[in-house]
């Protein structure tokens, strides 16, 4: 008998991956969207949203304090969640390799935001995109 959690009720955590004007998507079979998964034991959120993308395309990321956003499962016989948060490349950017998905690739924000067919996953995409707009950096004035 499985013992994993029944994860159509099952919170899950991913990460929207924006490096120079590329977004980090995988092809699930359903759904264009941001690598995500669910918990294992003894992991955070944001360390459950790092692995998987990891394990999804073979892409190491940190996760960018401040950012996240939780949408709906885009399959209506879920009632769970997905909360994203915004990732980095650790190192330099490389390309995907699809593992646990059927298809992983650097799609650029324009072209993202028409693939990612499910609404509340693309305006994930535009908030995310906000957030990096108006974050200061180091070189901003105060």
């Amino acid at each position: 008998m499985d013992n994993r959690h029944d994860h159509r009720n099952t919170d899950s955590y991913g990460a929207a991956v924006i490096e120079d004007g590329d977004v980090l998507l995988i092809d699930g079979g359903l759904f264009w969207s941001f690598p995500k998964g669910h918990l294992e034991d003894g992991e955070t959120p944001g360390q459950a949203a790092v692995r998987e993308v990891y394990e999804e395309t073979g892409i190491k990321i940190a996760i960018i304090p401040g950012f996240s956003s939780t949408v709906p499962s885009a399959l209506k016989k879920e009632k769970r969640s997905v909360t994203f948060f915004l990732g980095q490349c650790l190192g330099e950017k490389k390309e995907p390799t699809a593992a646990e998905v059927k298809n992983a690739a650097w799609v650029p924000v324009n072209q993202a935001l028409n693939r990612i067919n499910f609404e509340p996953d693309r305006e994930v995409l535009k908030k995310a995109l906000t957030f990096i707009e108006e974050k200061p950096t180091v070189s901003d004035p105060i």
